[in-house]
């Protein structure tokens, strides 16, 4: 189990004071917070978001994330942001605004059907990939598996092992050193298909 963050408050709203690698709180009482940024960065990264991708963002929270994905997509590209928290969602719509590439649905992300997709970005608290976004991410497309969390079938998810992640396999096989992480309908592999 994750410590819950001890959150420090500042004697003013200045922004310069999350110019630092800091969690923020977005919902103090439920320990919601917009996520450690180095990590974050890191994941976002390895995604290698291109100009003019249509992206998924699942658990966008108040859109920080869907912002920073916006500015890389450009003016071509699409962000549908989701957050299963109608306050969070408006919140995210608010904050939002003025990139009209970016719509917040607020919806459970694992039953939203997005359409075709290159990249499906989670940040929300799942155990393995959705069989709905696997089926839209495109032929090329990309979907992470944060790092450090468990599967469906407890296997540990090294932050070292996932940047090695070469394919999503579907097809029935049993468990193997390729397997980065396994479950019972997918497998995210460093085996290259």
């Amino acid at each position: 189990m994750s410590p819950v963050p001890r959150y420090v408050f500042t004697a003013d709203a200045d922004p310069k004071r999350i110019y630092h690698n800091v969690l923020v709180s977005i919902d103090e009482t439920r320990h919601l917070n917009n996520g450690q940024p180095s990590a974050l960065a890191a994941w976002l990264d390895a995604l290698d978001i291109q100009e003019g991708e249509q992206v998924i963002h699942v658990g966008a929270g108040v859109g920080y994330y869907s912002a920073i994905i916006a500015e890389v997509v450009g003016p071509r590209g699409k962000v549908v942001a989701i957050e299963v928290d109608e306050a969070l969602a408006a919140r995210a719509r608010a904050n939002l605004a003025r990139w009209n590439t970016v719509d917040v649905i607020a919806q459970d992300g694992s039953k939203y059907d997005p359409g075709p997709v290159d990249v499906i970005f989670v940040n929300a608290g799942v155990t393995h990939p959705s069989g709905l976004w696997l089926d839209r991410v495109k032929p090329g497309g990309r979907l992470p598996k944060r790092p450090g969390s468990e599967c469906a079938t407890g296997q540990a998810n090294e932050l070292g092992k996932i940047f090695s992640m070469q394919s999503l396999r579907r097809d029935l096989h049993e468990p193997d050193y390729t397997c980065l992480v396994h479950t019972k309908n997918s497998c995210l592999s460093s085996k290259a298909i």
